[in-house]
């Protein structure tokens, strides 16, 4: 391992503690900054945006009774490809105050931009979810 593969992979893991960190404190400018301007995200059954705009949106866009989250990322995995990109997956439990909510993990590709790394596309596969969650009621909500 070269020392721009050790330096990409300390700084995805950083990034993905920001994404939780920017998620459950719903700070729209944070959370979009660490998307890259093209990327692609796909937040469960929400749906797909495309563009770091799109990703702002979505935040700045919550209802404001939606609870306040708590983000355990865990069993981190970086391929690093060089070049600039790397791809990986993370595995997430999140809690609401009245506990667990739902689980499951987030499949990655990276890119390096201005020396900073981004998501390039973040795709967020939920295993399951507690009954009377938050998700559960985003996931049966009526058309």
């Amino acid at each position: 391992m070269n020392q721009d593969e050790i330096a990409a992979r300390i700084a995805i893991l950083d990034l993905t503690s920001r994404f939780a960190e920017a998620a459950d404190n719903k700070d729209a400018e944070a959370y979009a900054s660490l998307f890259a301007p093209d990327a692609r995200f796909e937040p469960g059954p929400i749906g797909t945006m495309q563009g770091r705009d799109a990703v702002r949106e979505f935040i700045r866009g919550l209802p404001p009774d939606v609870p306040r989250t708590w983000h355990q990322m865990t069993s981190f995995r970086v391929d690093y490809l060089g070049d600039g990109r790397a791809v990986g997956c993370v595995y997430y439990l999140a809690l609401t105050e009245a506990g667990i909510d739902h689980w499951g993990r987030y499949e990655d590709e990276y890119c390096e931009v201005d020396g900073r790394w981004l998501f390039q596309v973040r795709l967020c596969r939920i295993e399951a979810f507690a009954p009377g969650s938050l998700m559960e009621q985003l996931v049966k909500k009526p058309e």
